[in-house]
């Protein structure tokens, strides 16, 4: 034993008297406390050749900071002179899991702070182990070697060695950085003093995997055994308290606790987690009403005895929802149902000071910025949608006096606006008959009391252009036929069947796309599946591609329900988007992550113009809301966010969405393993 004590003095005064001979140096001051993963507010300070350097981060050797506008530079230099290649010394702290450089320095060839001739310098990290092999241990993320030389310290254990490391201990970890490989010198594993026997200690340990077994008093996580007792907490995200009996084989769970001198493992407190890609959010009006569901917009919510129902700052009961209301649901997605985990009642239109309405009538005045119709004047602006049956979208140059239309839009302060200007088609060509078929014979069909013949020329499609076969119509059908009529038969030359009008639902208003993807788009709080029979045009009428709709279009929207979903059939742009940089004069608005991709850890940067209030929220591909990032006031500048693996995301594309002053910004990030 003394022998041992001997050795380990001897190594430590070692350590001691290298330090100074050693050219960089990377360390972790953990006085100040720390956060969840064992760096907190930890000093770091590294020096050596610049490796990669970008816009908002500056790589020595293996290491990445951050760099903000707080980063102080020593001389009178700016950011943008460092070059790959020279010789730094960088000072910095983990901010919010994001090592962020406070100070740089540019060395000379002979400055005492590095020896060009050395390509090693030291490291010091605490955390937790996540991961570890017979040669390699995982803390906070980095893989450190482990060797022949590598020394254990337990406290209370003289005789530890690395066979006693486990994932989920607390440790710190002190070695050497050579050619990017970190290799462990020295592992003191974390304890926990307890004040009722000055000889026991008991260590930390934290684990995140899924539930493989379960028994009386303990749980197994994926091939660890972890005991329970009158002390562990239990808790499922966005649930609340929870027990023991809650959970199940395959629940995805983190787990806090302590190691005793045994080696058992228990458990303080148990997380359960639940799959980001099962949160569902909805916002607009309760369109159906039961016992236990509603339904926004045409997502049908279950709600349960914790569901939350709230008006403003007050909880309310389920008689406060009715069809009509305004409402904010966030829930979560199970095999069979969607359980409602939050409904908010939003304000109530009637108190709102903007009505809608709808009026038919013939166009009497015409000016630059108005229409009047049957002796009401409606504003018309850029926002206002214009449409001809069959033809589309039209201009307010196109319409003339003594045209038949129909206006929507809304009234605010006593001022008419118009949302939608819908101008009727002309009249019926004495060759085109509409109605439902009410009879269907051999090789004719009726509509109308119109007896109608199908040839081998007739062509017959739907409303997105697909090609049916006579045999495809049914009785109900509503059709457009026009004919060719030769002796006194009516000769179908093209039918058009259109959907049923109980599934069809066009918009009223002018919506905003938000996050594009493959198969689905969002708007105005909508999610919308596409396929390759949705038809967009531009401003100017032309077909364009599905994948030229980009974030923050002005579109008005053709609705459809298809398989069950909200389908857009066609879709118009109105207004050009916004990209992810945008510059008017001197003021620039800027939306970036970095590093992206990202496997772990990614900031977010804005960069605005003025200050003002932005919601700043990430989506995954199906348009769902996964996180919120931050909802409030910023100031004029750089402000920084962090989106890290506490945000339990799956690998794959999400969508950083953000709304300042009005406009849509949208920045595509991806996540990897």
């Amino acid at each position: 034993m003394k022998k041992f004590n001997l050795q380990y003095i001897l190594t430590i005064l070692a350590v001691i008297l290298l330090l100074p001979l050693i050219n960089s140096n990377l360390y972790c001051d953990h006085d100040n406390g720390g956060d969840n993963h064992g760096h907190g507010n930890s000093d770091v300070k590294v020096t050596g050749t610049i490796t990669a350097i970008t816009l908002t981060s500056i790589t020595v050797d293996s290491t990445e900071f951050a760099v903000n506008s707080e980063t102080k530079i020593e001389g009178n230099l700016s950011f943008d002179l460092f070059l790959v290649g020279d010789k730094v010394k960088v000072e910095g702290k983990m901010i919010d899991s994001v090592l962020t450089a406070s100070e740089i320095k540019l060395l000379n060839d002979g400055d005492d702070e590095g020896d060009d001739d050395s390509s090693e310098s030291e490291f010091s990290i605490e955390g937790f182990i996540t991961a570890m092999s017979d040669s390699m241990i995982t803390v906070d993320e980095q893989n450190i070697v482990i060797t022949d030389s590598t020394f254990v310290r337990i406290e209370g254990n003289d005789s530890a060695s690395v066979s006693d490391l486990s994932v989920g201990l607390k440790v710190e970890a002190e070695g050497s950085i050579v050619d990017s490989v970190y290799y462990a010198n020295f592992i003191k594993v974390e304890t926990e003093d307890n004040d009722e026997d000055d000889d026991d200690s008991t260590m930390e340990f934290e684990i995140s995997g899924s539930i493989s077994a379960i028994a009386a008093d303990n749980f197994t996580v994926d091939t660890l055994t972890i005991n329970i007792d009158s002390t562990t907490g239990f808790v499922k995200e966005h649930f609340g308290l929870i027990s023991f009996a809650d959970i199940t084989v395959g629940d995805q769970v983190k787990v806090k606790g302590t190691i005793d001198s045994n080696g058992v493992y228990t458990a303080t407190k148990v997380k359960v987690l639940v799959n980001e890609q099962s949160k569902v959010e909805e916002e607009g009006q309760i369109t159906d009403v039961s016992d236990s569901t509603i339904t926004v917009n045409i997502t049908t919510f279950v709600i349960t005895a914790d569901t939350r129902i709230r008006k403003g700052d007050n909880d309310v009961d389920k008689s406060a929802l009715t069809i009509g209301t305004q409402v904010h649901v966030k829930g979560l997605m199970t095999d069979s149902s969607v359980i409602a985990m939050e409904i908010k009642i939003q304000n109530d239109n009637n108190n709102d000071s903007t009505s809608r309405f709808e009026l038919k009538g013939i166009i009497e005045s015409i000016s630059n910025d108005s229409v009047t119709v049957d002796g009401t004047t409606f504003l018309v602006d850029s926002n206002t949608v214009i449409k001809m049956e069959e033809i589309g979208l039209i201009g307010l140059s196109d319409l003339t006096v003594g045209m038949l239309v129909e206006v929507h839009g809304t009234i605010e302060n006593d001022v008419y606006i118009a949302v939608k200007i819908e101008v009727a088609g002309d009249e019926q060509d004495d060759n085109e008959i509409k109605g439902e078929i009410t009879a269907i014979l051999d090789s004719t069909f009726t509509v109308n009391n119109t007896l109608i013949t199908v040839t081998a020329e007739t062509i017959i499609f739907d409303k997105d252009r697909n090609v049916l076969s006579f045999s495809d119509l049914a009785l109900g059908d509503f059709v457009k036929v026009k004919l060719n009529i030769t002796d006194s038969i009516n000769f179908a030359l093209e039918i058009k069947v259109k959907e049923n009008h109980s599934s069809h639902s066009d918009s009223d208003e002018v919506s905003s796309i938000g996050i594009v993807s493959e198969s689905h788009f969002s708007a105005n709080n909508k999610i919308y599946s596409v396929d390759t029979d949705t038809k967009v045009y531009n401003q100017n009428g032309n077909q364009i591609a599905y994948s030229d709709l980009k974030p923050s279009m002005k579109v008005y929207i053709y609705e459809d329900i298809k398989n069950s979903q909200l389908y857009a059939s066609r879709i118009d742009v109105l207004q050009s988007g916004v990209s992810e940089v945008i510059t008017a004069g001197n003021s620039i608005v800027e939306l970036v992550n970095e590093p992206n991709p990202f496997s772990e850890v990614t900031k977010v940067r804005l960069i605005l113009p003025g200050d003002g209030n932005i919601n700043c929220a990430l989506y995954n591909e199906s348009g769902y809301k996964v996180q919120d990032i931050y909802n409030g006031f910023v100031n004029k500048g750089e402000n920084d966010f962090v989106i890290d693996r506490n945000s339990n995301l799956v690998s794959g594309i999400y969508y950083i969405n953000m709304f300042y002053n009005g406009n849509q910004y949208v920045r595509a990030i991806i996540k990897l393993k």
